[in-house]
This record gives C-alpha cells, sequence and structure tokens, in this order.
C-alpha cells in the first residue's frame, strides 16, 4: 500500500474578478513542499482559480508544479469544492510525471484533505 503525500502550498492573497457564474479569484502559488511518499518542493507560478458560487459554495481548480530533486518534476492538478467560510476541504488530485522512479503517479487519483489559513494551505493526499 502506497503512503500518503502531505503538502504546504505558500499563496498569496486572491485577485478578486467578476463572472457570470459567480466571484472569481486567482490565487497564486509562491511556493511549498512535498513529504511522505514524495518529497521535493513546489515550485512558484502556480495557480488556483476558483469560483464562488451564488450559495457560497468554492469551486477550486488548481494546478502547479513539484520538483523532487533529481528525479524530475511532477505536474499536480487538484479540483474541489469547499463552502465558503470553511477552513477545512476535500478535493480529488491528478499527477503527471515522465520522471520513470515517480511513474506510478500516473496511474493513481488522489483524495485531498485540505486546511487552509492564511497565506497558506496544507493538504493531505492519499490514494484512492
Amino acid at each position: 500500500m502506497m503512503r500518503q503525500i502531505d503538502l504546504r502550498i505558500d499563496v498569496a492573497e486572491p485577485v478578486v474578478l467578476g463572472g457570470p457564474l459567480g466571484k472569481r479569484r486567482f490565487i497564486a502559488i509562491t511556493g511549498g513542499s512535498a513529504s511522505g511518499a514524495v518529497e521535493g518542493k513546489i515550485l512558484p507560478g502556480g495557480a488556483d482559480w476558483q469560483t464562488v458560487r451564488p450559495d457560497g459554495t468554492v469551486e477550486i481548480d488548481a494546478q502547479y508544479v513539484l520538483e523532487t530533486g533529481d528525479s524530475g518534476r511532477v505536474e499536480l492538478r487538484s479540483m474541489g469544492l469547499r463552502r465558503q467560510g470553511a477552513d477545512r476541504f476535500s478535493s480529488v488530485f491528478f499527477a503527471t510525471t515522465d520522471a520513470p522512479s515517480l511513474a506510478w503517479l500516473n496511474d493513481h487519483l488522489f483524495l485531498a484533505d485540505g486546511q487552509k489559513s492564511a497565506g497558506t494551505v496544507v493538504l493531505t493526499l492519499r490514494p484512492i
């Protein structure tokens, strides 16, 4: 059985935009780290595009890159839902890499339990 992956993601203040389906937020990913079954650092430059629906539900769509030292780079993409104002949430993760030692990531989906605070999101990813 594969172990979990723990992510700590550093984020900037949201940039708020309008939109026909609700308020949109762009949140830049500025760095972070991974530990557990995969270790490395999250590169700056990713983003979380969020839509806040009229009922307060937040649609999460994040994409960023994890660098794992000599093993290579992993593209991470997550989609999920969070109640506006809630600190905890869940999302589904996809991972893509050409690093041979991490090829198992390409064949799995991960369920993430997350918690946000000012400037940081902490996620625990478990393969499903």
